[in-house]
């Protein structure tokens, strides 16, 4: 999608946001999801994303916001340079291509969250937008993880009837409006039992 000023954002499955420029401001407000956001340079107006209580600014950049909830809040930088604070927090933490930034919420609410930034390959930065081509691609993370993904993406189900297995992790590349086809690949990497009952997946221990 097109902004007014020249620059660019690609939303992702389920993403909401709300965009207020002005001649003086380039505003953001990412309500939720995941978008890629490829800012026009202008000196003179900083393009600010906010989501949960992160700020994200920028004059010319191009960033990853994901916000699925308060305490997943991740800013991947692919281009150029942005600055990253908590909005109850003044020092901002500045990222350069290839790397990412979480925000690591406090058990104690009267604590701000702190900013974890850490260094990607480009092989990474890639593998991590390859959403925008219909994949979803997984390194090490655990089945119930995946599936949780792909429940932004499908309508069908999948069920793990066995709690002990949702811990197992899993790895690869697979289309994000296939989660059967998903299912029936992790039971066969991770030795389970994979099983369609009414229209809904079922895994379990084989």
């Amino acid at each position: 999608m097109p902004l007014p000023d020249g620059s660019a954002v690609t939303l992702n499955t389920q993403t909401r946001l709300c965009v207020a420029f002005s001649n003086l401001t380039r505003a953001v407000r990412l309500l939720y999801g995941e978008a890629l956001f490829e800012v026009a340079a202008d000196a003179q107006r900083a393009f600010t994303v906010t989501t949960f209580g992160t700020s994200i600014s920028s004059s010319a950049a191009a960033f990853v916001v994901r916000a699925l909830r308060r305490d997943d809040v991740q800013v991947m930088v692919r281009d150029g340079e942005v600055q990253v604070a908590e909005i109850a927090r003044p020092a901002a933490v500045r990222l350069q291509a290839n790397t990412v930034v979480r925000a690591v919420i406090p058990s104690r609410p009267s604590v701000p969250a702190a900013l974890v930034a850490e260094q990607l390959a480009p092989i990474e930065v890639d593998r991590r937008l390859s959403w925008q081509r219909g994949l979803l691609s997984f390194e090490d993370v655990t089945l119930a993880e995946a599936l949780r993904e792909f429940s932004r993406y499908s309508d069908t189900r999948v069920l793990i009837d066995e709690p002990a297995i949702s811990q197992l992790r899993v790895v690869g590349l697979y289309s994000a409006s296939d989660p059967v086809g998903f299912a029936k690949t992790a039971a066969i990497s991770l030795g389970l039992r994979f099983e369609m009952r009414d229209g809904v997946a079922h895994l379990n221990s084989a």
